[in-house]
C-alpha cells in the first residue's frame, strides 16, 4: 500500500511539471512564434477572451500545484493550506472553465465557425496553436483529476464562487463591447440583448454543470481505491 501511494504521488508530480512545461510554452508560444493574433488588440487585449483567462488558471494551478510539491518532497509533508488552494483552484475554476471553454467553442464552431473563430484566423493561427488552448487541455484536465487525490470544494461555496467569476466577466465583457464598439466574440455582435442575456445564463449553468462533473468523475476514479483505504484503517 505504501508502495502504492508512493508511486501514484510520484505520477502526480511528474504530471504537475510536464502540466508546467506545456502552459508555459503555450503562454510562449504566440511570442515567439511571433503570431498575429487578430482581435487581440484594442482594450482589453487578449485579456478580454475567456480562453486565454482559461488557460492562464490552467497554467498558474500547475505551477502552484508544482510548488506544492516541491514543498512536500522538501518538508516530507503537505501543506495543508497550499493544498486547500490548490484543490479549490482546480474544482473550482480550472475544471469548470477548461470544459466550458472547449465545449463552447467546438459546439459553436461546428454550428458555424464564423460566430466564434472565422475562416480568416487560419491565416494567422496554426492548428497547432488551436488545439492546444481549445482541445489538449481536456485531456490534461481529466488526467488531472483521476491522477491527483484532492479534497474538492463544497457544492455551495463552489457555485458561488462560480457565481461571482462569471459576473466579473460578464460586466467585464459589456465594458470591452463599450469601449471598442464590439464584442470580443463574433456570436455576441450577431445577438439582440435578450438571447445575449440566454447565452450567458446558458453559459452559467454549463459552467456549474462541469464544476459538478468534476465531483463525479474523481469519485469514479478514486471512490473505489478511498473505499478500500477506509475498511483498512
Amino acid at each position: 500500500n505504501e508502495y502504492k501511494s508512493y508511486l501514484s504521488m510520484a505520477a502526480s508530480q511528474l504530471y504537475h511539471l510536464l502540466g508546467t512545461i506545456f502552459y508555459c510554452y503555450g503562454l510562449a508560444y504566440p511570442y515567439y512564434y511571433k503570431l498575429i493574433l487578430p482581435g487581440a488588440g484594442g482594450f482589453g487585449g487578449r485579456l478580454k477572451f475567456l480562453t486565454f483567462l482559461s488557460f492562464c488558471l490552467q497554467a498558474g494551478y500547475y505551477m502552484f500545484a508544482l510548488l506544492h510539491d516541491i514543498y512536500t518532497m522538501v518538508k516530507g509533508k503537505e501543506c495543508p493550506k497550499m493544498k486547500s488552494i490548490r484543490d479549490l483552484w482546480f474544482s473550482v475554476f480550472v475544471f469548470p472553465l477548461t470544459v466550458l471553454v472547449t465545449v463552447l467553442f467546438w459546439g459553436l464552431y461546428a454550428i458555424d465557425r464564423e460566430l466564434v473563430y472565422p475562416k480568416t484566423l487560419d491565416k494567422f493561427i496554426p492548428p497547432a496553436y488551436n488545439h492546444m488552448v481549445h482541445s489538449w487541455i481536456i485531456p490534461i484536465a481529466l488526467g488531472e483529476v483521476t491522477l491527483t487525490s484532492m479534497k474538492l470544494a463544497p457544492k455551495s461555496r463552489g457555485i458561488k464562487y462560480i457565481a461571482v467569476f462569471s459576473l466579473l466577466y460578464t460586466l467585464w465583457s459589456f465594458v470591452v463591447a463599450t469601449v471598442n464598439g464590439e464584442w470580443a466574440y463574433p456570436i455576441l455582435n450577431v445577438l439582440d440583448t435578450p438571447k445575449k442575456c440566454a447565452f450567458f445564463v446558458f453559459a452559467y449553468f454549463l459552467i456549474v454543470a462541469c464544476f459538478l462533473l468534476t465531483s463525479a468523475i474523481q469519485t469514479f476514479a478514486n471512490g473505489k481505491e478511498s473505499e478500500r483505504k477506509e475498511k483498512h484503517s
